[in-house]
């Protein structure tokens, strides 16, 4: 790709996600010249593990779903720009969008489906531990935690269930940490898995307070506090 020179599109697609290559698949199909920009690819869905809730799969691992996405939209000849959308800017015939290589792209539409950012807790020290002790992605770091003798999984929905359960095939002990009385409405079905999970405890009505670590050791302890009483434990990681 020459980059002095701008690119004219009808659409530009910022995402490299389920959302992403669905709009490009529709968009390249009604023959809008269209491009798909994006560094991620396939947002959530791609580390998201095994999917069983996809229609006409029984399970699938979402990193293989994405890639038939990807396949689908390459064979409509929509080029993928392996770069991040940097700006967007109004003009008469529509958009005006630079990406982060400097490249300059005019579009007729533009379409934003940059997902979301992993959630985090807040905590003051919670970016130095990452990739030392704390991770957003169970899926991806699951087998680190082999033969560890603790693992916890932060959260009450769907995605720290379904944390917890995979974590729990590596680590010999697993707690689920939720603030709330009860998890917040996962389904039912993993549930059932949770509850037939032995070495997983739920911890509710807890928060996670403090993050404690050492240099050359990582993340050593998590402390708890208790939602109504204020009383604290502390975790010992391994």
């Amino acid at each position: 790709m020459n980059q002095s020179e701008k690119i004219n599109l009808d659409v530009l697609i910022a995402g490299q996600g389920a959302a992403g290559f669905a709009a490009g698949l529709y968009s390249a199909r009604y023959q809008m010249k269209t491009a798909i920009a994006g560094q991620d690819f396939g947002g959530e869905t791609a580390i998201g593990g095994l999917i069983e809730n996809y229609p006409g799969n029984i399970e699938i691992d979402g990193f293989d779903l994405m890639l038939e996405f990807k396949k689908q939209v390459t064979e409509l000849q929509v080029p993928i720009i392996e770069d991040n959308l940097k700006s967007v800017s109004k003009t008469e015939k529509g958009f005006l969008c630079q990406l982060n290589n400097g490249q300059e792209i005019e579009t007729k539409t533009v379409i934003l489906a940059i997902g979301r950012e992993r959630r985090k807790l807040g905590l003051k020290n919670e970016d130095e531990w990452t990739g030392k002790g704390v991770s957003y992605c169970s899926t991806c770091d699951a087998p680190l935690y082999k033969n560890k003798n603790l693992a916890v999984v932060v959260g009450g929905g769907n995605a720290a269930v379904e944390g917890a359960i995979l974590i729990a095939k590596y680590a010999k002990k697993v707690f689920l940490v939720y603030r709330g009385e009860k998890l917040w409405r996962p389904e039912p079905i993993l549930l059932e898995t949770l509850n037939k999970t032995e070495n997983v405890d739920v911890l509710l009505n807890n928060n996670v307070i403090e993050l404690i670590g050492s240099d050359f050791g990582g993340l050593q302890k998590i402390k708890l506090e208790k939602e109504h009483n204020n009383e604290t434990n502390t975790l010992l990681m391994d």
